[in-house]
């Protein structure tokens, strides 16, 4: 429910005989619905910010948990959902790593997780260029394929250009996660970023290609832009990014 303000989670844990009391909820959680197992992050410590802030593994056959579904306009194959904790009782052995260390093995696993995004950025980039590259040399208008016209070309090759510089900043960033590089937090910021911007720029100007068609459900397209859109908010907004980015350079973070 905090947004960008991880550091500030509002579900807390008390500590007990046999383990942790959970109460609190978390939104927009994908695969929240439908999860047997998940990991929550909680706050142990109150008011102690990331310093407080542990991670426990969860069922949900466990008691007074529930969860609920949330309606989204894309990825619909992966539903988005509220957890809700009522005195949920965790097991001590529940508890990932050490307590109070929840807050860096969060900020580790981000690094991947934006990785992954950049990624699918990248897959449905792919598939929304291809899609163009097919309407085009197969829509027929004044006597040609539309694939003939400038216009059209000029998109095409517009597309090409941000898959390509996507893709490369992708492999950059997977390859310094791989080597656990010391930029490898920055790379992944840098391919989130500009590969979730540039799908949306690429599922724009296919649903453009396509004309009215790409409007339809007839195509996939207006699917490929539905599926983008969310992309450049999950792990971390853009702007977020952003200002990690410039951090790591100027060594100065607006967030404090």
């Amino acid at each position: 429910n905090v947004g960008s303000d991880a550091a500030n989670i509002e579900t807390r844990a008390v500590e007990t005989a046999t383990g942790w009391k959970v109460n609190g909820r978390k939104l927009y959680i994908s695969l929240g619905p439908v999860c047997e197992l998940g990991v929550v992050f909680v706050q142990t410590q109150r008011k102690s910010g990331e310093r407080g802030v542990s991670c426990l593994l969860f069922e949900r056959v466990m008691a007074g948990f529930s969860s609920s579904t949330i309606p989204k306009m894309g990825m619909l194959s992966c539903p988005l959902g509220e957890l809700l904790f009522e005195d949920v009782e965790v097991p001590a052995e529940n508890l990932i790593g050490a307590e109070g260390k929840g807050f860096s093995l969060a900020k580790k696993y981000l690094n991947i997780g934006r990785c992954v995004v950049a990624f699918s950025a990248l897959g449905i980039a792919e598939a929304a260029y291809e899609a163009a590259v097919k309407y085009a040399g197969e829509r027929v208008q004044f006597g040609r394929p539309i694939g003939g016209f400038q216009l059209v070309q000029q998109m095409i090759a517009d597309m090409m250009t941000l898959v390509e510089t996507s893709r490369l900043l992708c492999y950059r960033a997977a390859d310094a996660l791989d080597r656990s590089a010391p930029d490898s937090q920055m790379l992944c910021s840098m391919a989130k970023r500009y590969a979730t911007d540039a799908v949306l720029r690429v599922a724009e100007m296919s649903m453009q290609v396509h004309g009215g068609a790409g409007y339809t459900a007839l195509f996939p397209v207006e699917r490929y832009y539905r599926d983008a859109r969310h992309l450049s908010i999950a792990e971390g907004t853009n702007q977020i990014q952003s200002l990690l980015m410039a951090q790591s350079v100027l060594g100065i973070s607006a967030l404090k």
